[in-house]
């Protein structure tokens, strides 16, 4: 996210909004410093973290199936 925002105040954007629906509280501090607003609906803190944690059904996709949901937005 810092790498996407740097990039995007490089162009001269005016203004960066960040919206996920998970982070860590710190990872959150640490980006808001750098953009206009951040919203997330579901900040957690601790010494461990895992985006998979926030998700009831949680999944691991291969890149086969990423290249076919790529696939099937381009043909749409």
């Amino acid at each position: 996210m810092k790498v996407a925002v740097e990039a995007l105040k490089n162009l001269n954007t005016q203004t960066i909004i960040v919206a996920v629906p998970t982070a860590h509280e710190e990872s959150m501090n640490l980006i808001r410093s750098d953009v206009q607003a951040v919203f997330c609906p579901n900040v957690r803190s601790g010494l461990r973290y895992a985006v998979a944690e926030a998700y009831e059904n949680w999944y691991d996709v291969d890149e086969s199936e990423v290249k076919r949901i790529l696939n099937n937005l381009s043909a749409s």
